[in-house]
Formats: C-alpha cells, structure tokens, sequence
C-alpha cells in the first residue's frame, strides 16, 4: 500500500486527519446536545430530597467560605516554595561544614 501518490502528497494520512477532526467534532457536538437536554430536563422532576432555602444557603456560604479559604492555602505555598528555594543557596545558610579554597572549614 502506496502512502503517496505522484505529486509526494500522503492523501491517505490526509483523509484520515479530517476524518478524526470530524468524529472529534461530532463528538463535542454530542455532549453539547446532551448537555441542553439535560439543562432543560432536570430542573423539572421532583424527585430526591427537599430542603428550605435558608438551609440551603447556609450551606453554599459555608462551601464558599471553605473553597475560598482552600483557595488562599494553595496559592500562598508556590509564593513559600519559591522564597525558600531561592533562599536556599544563600552563601549565609551554605558556610556551615563548607571548605574555602584553602582547604579549612569556614567557622
């Protein structure tokens, strides 16, 4: 089986190409129906529990706060990895058990 023809184009590789560039898309398609349907369909059955609004809310305000609070935690560690690695090759925190060019430990 011949991958090119006579002007050096690789029509197979080429065929196949757009063809999984379309069953790509038919599948982002798909999900995206399905996505409406299911956004117009859910909100109308009345089925599984019920709570009151008030609870409800209290229970968004209180994963909010967590979330928003979890948030800061993992944003704020790069900033601490980054200040403690550049820190770390410090002349001052490296004397300690470190020979000069003499060969003599610093004290």
């Amino acid at each position: 089986m011949r991958l090119t023809d006579r002007s050096g184009r690789r029509p197979l590789v080429e065929a196949l190409r757009r063809r999984r560039s379309l069953e790509a898309g038919l599948v982002h398609l798909l999900y995206v129906c399905v996505a409406i349907a299911a956004g117009l369909v859910v909100p109308t059955l009345d089925i599984g529990a019920e709570i009151h609004s008030a609870d409800a809310v209290a229970l968004i305000a209180g994963v909010s706060a967590g979330l928003l609070a979890l948030t800061g935690i993992v944003f704020a560690l790069p900033f601490l990895v980054v200040q403690f690695a550049a820190t770390s090759r410090s002349p001052r925190l490296n004397c300690s058990g470190i020979a000069d060019w003499s060969g003599t430990p610093w004290a």
